[in-house]
């Protein structure tokens, strides 16, 4: 059985995203979707933003709203589902490439940690923040 998605992202290297996940309006929704997938940036990844996006992040509800809908995709999608794509579509529409020839990359981003099941779908932890 899979655990909770607040137990997912319960993880020490996770705050900073649950933190901004669990205090949005993604996070109702989230608890209730089926076929989900996350891809969720470390905390290194935020701390490596400027302090300016990190301020805003933090301070502008609708802009981490919006940054927050780059990292949901309606579709459950495991690791092996993302080696036969080249892209994906997030929660808002936009389309970020996905890319496996040097390790599996979404819009650059690397995925440290695969296949982090959920009762509402898959979270991939990633080591960069999709901003735009």
């Amino acid at each position: 059985m899979a655990e909770s998605l607040g137990a997912v992202l319960a993880s020490s290297e996770l705050t900073i995203f649950f933190t901004l996940l669990s205090d949005s309006m993604w996070w109702e929704f989230l608890k209730h979707a089926e076929g989900v997938t996350i891809f969720a940036p470390h905390d290194a990844a935020f701390a490596a933003l400027s302090p300016e996006t990190q301020t805003d992040l933090l301070a502008n509800t609708e802009h981490r709203t919006l940054v927050l809908a780059n990292h949901l995709v309606r579709d459950r999608l495991v690791a092996a589902d993302l080696m036969e794509s080249d892209s994906v579509v997030a929660l808002n529409g936009r389309s970020y490439a996905i890319d496996s020839t040097l390790g599996l990359r979404i819009n650059g981003a690397y995925l440290v940690q695969a296949d982090r099941l959920f009762d509402q779908g898959v979270l991939h932890i990633i080591d960069a923040v999709l901003v735009s």
